[in-house]
């Protein structure tokens, strides 16, 4: 899920994805792809675990304060060959559209053209990768708890595992009532 938001921020970053009317002065504001990744990711302050995808990601969030966006080609030449690297192999396309389908005029319904699905799921899987990283810390922390006899850690470490769960179970129904394991 970490390479599929970089994926993302480097490939349609710029693009709109909502327009808002703010209520303070009526002005509409467009939320782009990088705004809205960046936005959901550090309000939840929630971080990488690929160095990687970390250090683009920091890049991005940087630009995006700025109110910039840096662009693929920031990254794919980027000095450190590891991001290059990671940035154009995200962004070669694995599937090309034949020329057969596009002859025959065919209408193909592009990833570009679904953002506003797409986008909100992937940082949705993010998060809840996230979750039940935490989770499965937490029941080993509970486990050892068990076996110290820690009555008061038992019952903190229940309380976080079940305000986890409510938030994994509160991602499944937005994704469609996915199961999330």
């Amino acid at each position: 899920s970490e390479k599929e938001i970089i994926r993302l921020l480097l490939k349609y970053g710029s693009n709109e994805l909502d327009r808002r009317v703010r209520s303070e002065d009526g002005k509409e504001e467009i939320i782009a792809v990088s705004d809205y990744v960046v936005s959901e990711i550090t309000s939840d302050d929630l971080s990488f675990d690929d160095r990687i995808c970390a250090k683009i990601f920091a890049d991005f969030r940087f630009y995006s304060e700025q109110g910039l966006f840096p662009g693929d080609k920031h990254f794919v030449k980027h000095e450190d060959p590891d991001i290059s690297r990671l940035s154009a192999d995200l962004l070669s396309d694995s599937h090309e559209l034949s020329l057969i389908w596009k002859n025959k005029q065919t209408f193909v319904e592009t990833e570009e053209m679904k953002l506003r699905e797409i986008v909100p799921d992937a940082v949705l899987k993010f998060k809840s990768d996230k979750i039940v990283a935490a989770r499965k810390e937490i029941m080993t922390l509970l486990e050892e708890a068990v076996k110290g006899g820690d009555k008061d850690q038992i019952l903190a470490l229940q309380k976080s595992y079940n305000t986890l769960s409510t938030a994994l179970g509160l991602i499944s129904r937005q994704l469609g009532n996915r199961i999330l394991l």
